[in-house]
């Protein structure tokens, strides 16, 4: 019987004969409702599966921690492109909450207002902006402008599902729908070999400069030489 209810409940949320009024309000209850501990295979997957349908489709579960990625594409000869693809939970939360642990500032953060999380974003985002440096060959910093940024509803999105993930007991086999954004370089000399580093807040971070130019930024190793 344990089973039966969480399994019913998800096959109505997917098929649409059940409707929350408050997705994270209800799996908060649920979950909350009974220990996880004891509970068999079955039942936790059946939990899972109406995790995902509550929250939304964009949660994946596996057991690879999800990758903070950057790909750099050529915009021309004397610009490129930088796509960024992070989990908000993990670049947010150095910045925002450095003092705290990863679990509690989730719990705090994701229980604010968008409008009190809008607040707190726009702390957290000229910090990224400002960690930026990049050089070109001949050593001069090249100017990383035209941020586009997500919209702070994706953000707060990605924390209230890491929230769920953590109380679903999945927080480490699962990860949130990924935030992206994008900034543009530009050189007054012609762009080919780049030094390159970020804010420790997007570390570690996979960088794509080419198909055979790939590798790990990290607080280790906080810059690098990339070939455009």
């Amino acid at each position: 019987m344990a089973n039966f209810f969480p399994q019913l409940l998800c096959n109505q949320l997917q098929s649409g004969v059940a409707q929350p009024r408050g997705r994270t309000e209800l799996v908060e209850a649920l979950l909350l409702s009974r220990p996880v501990r004891g509970l068999t295979q079955l039942t936790i997957i059946g939990w899972l599966c109406l995790l995902s349908a509550l929250v939304g489709p964009q949660i994946a579960f596996g057991h690879e921690q999800q990758k903070n990625r950057l790909i750099i594409k050529r915009q021309d000869v004397r610009c490129i492109n930088l796509e960024f693809s992070v989990s908000g939970p993990l670049v947010l939360h150095p910045i925002l909450g450095p003092k705290q642990t990863f679990d509690a500032f989730i719990n705090k953060v994701s229980g604010l207002s968008l409008e009190a999380f809008q607040k707190e974003l726009e702390k957290a985002l000229p910090v990224i902006q400002k960690g930026a440096l990049i050089q070109g060959s001949d050593e001069r910093k090249i100017p990383v402008r035209k941020w586009i940024w997500a919209a702070p509803p994706v953000w707060q999105q990605s924390i209230q599902q890491q929230r769920a993930l953590i109380m679903a007991g999945a927080g480490t086999t699962g990860h949130p729908n990924p935030v992206e954004f994008t900034a543009t370089a530009c050189s007054k000399n012609p762009i080919n070999r780049l030094m390159i580093g970020f804010d420790s807040s997007l570390y570690p971070l996979f960088v794509e400069a080419n198909q055979s130019d790939q590798f790990w930024l990290t607080v280790d190793i906080p810059t690098a030489v990339a070939d455009i």
